[in-house]
């Protein structure tokens, strides 16, 4: 992701963050999740290309990622952004983004995942109709990326 001006995490932020921004929580740092701008946006980045271990990938689920969307309030409105290129499918990691997913529906306005595998795609849709969420998958991060700012 070349293209995307990175933002750097830091407990420094506001505790009430604007519409559309999100809350980094107090010491919270993981090069796996990162805040980018993208046309004035903020897009939340969970990035999981490359991780190649199905225990990995549930872990960064389960806790980095988790503690980061649990310091969020409802409504926030944010966008999010799943990198999953180079990730082997995993049923155990597609039921661990499942349960985040759905327990992320308060906070999150719209989701987009990018996926380079059929079976990323396949579980990006039923994941999407489990949660009744918007997430859709795209090939690449800038159309991902559109997308999302436009919702």
């Amino acid at each position: 992701m070349t293209s995307l001006a990175s933002a750097r995490l830091s407990g420094a932020h506001a505790a009430v963050a604007a519409p559309g921004r999100a809350i980094v929580p107090p010491g919270f740092s993981n090069p796996r999740l990162r805040l980018v701008a993208f046309r004035e946006r903020q897009i939340v980045l969970f990035d999981l290309r490359g991780v190649r271990d199905e225990m990995e990938a549930v872990a960064l689920i389960e806790g980095p990622y988790r503690r980061f969307m649990d310091a969020q309030r409802a409504g926030a409105g944010l966008l999010t952004l799943v990198e999953t290129r180079e990730t082997p499918h995993s049923a155990k990691a597609a039921a661990a983004f499942r349960d985040f997913a759905h327990r992320n529906t308060p906070f999150v306005k719209a989701a987009a995942v990018v996926a380079d595998r059929p079976m990323h795609r396949l579980a990006v849709t039923t994941i999407a109709m489990f949660t009744k969420r918007i997430i859709k998958a795209f090939a690449d991060d800038v159309t991902a990326m559109e997308w999302l700012v436009e919702q």
